[in-house]
């Protein structure tokens, strides 16, 4: 595979190549982990920023697989950033914020005062509400997919998905 790799026979991304997303992503959880686990005592709460990113990159490669979107998990000619491995990667990022609940803004999420109660009962519903509205959206675009594409059919399915967003709410 190699020589017809040397010779141009092979089209599309190097073999054996790693993604840039992912690289980048990988490189952060290093990061996140040498800042856990550093020799000088730092403060727990960078390493849960420096999370954030490798879990961002890992969601937006996630929902580019759930809507089809190759933009969102592959960079042009690039090599796209595997499934798996935009799953591993938001598996891994979610255990580096939980790796030291007391410290940081997770340790909000868990406490036990308002903010805490509120943020542990708000995320179940930010996910749920994401979740409907996208089949909402996608539903009412699977209706106007065989339409001509044009301005008003875009204010339609934006006003569309206002009123599933209003039926759900009884507004």
């Amino acid at each position: 595979m190699n020589e017809r790799s040397a010779q141009g026979t092979l089209t599309g991304p190097e073999p054996f190549s790693l993604a840039p997303n992912t690289g980048f992503a990988l490189l952060l959880i290093g990061v996140a982990l040498w800042l856990l686990n550093s020799p000088r005592q730092l403060p727990r709460a960078p390493a849960q920023l420096v999370a954030l990113f490798p879990i961002g990159v890992a969601l937006i490669s996630l929902l580019g697989y759930a809507y089809s979107a190759e933009g969102l998990y592959g960079l042009g000619e690039l090599q796209p950033m595997a499934l798996p491995t935009a799953a591993s990667l938001f598996v891994l990022g979610l255990g580096i914020l939980c790796a030291c609940p007391d410290v940081g803004f997770v340790s909000v999420i868990v406490s036990d005062h308002a903010g805490g109660i509120l943020a542990r009962r708000m995320l179940p519903v930010a996910i749920l509400a994401g979740i409907i509205s996208r089949d909402a959206l996608w539903r009412r675009w699977i209706q106007l997919k065989d339409l001509p594409k044009s301005n008003a059919h875009c204010c339609e399915l934006f006003t569309g998905a206002r009123s599933c967003a209003r039926a759900r709410l009884n507004c």
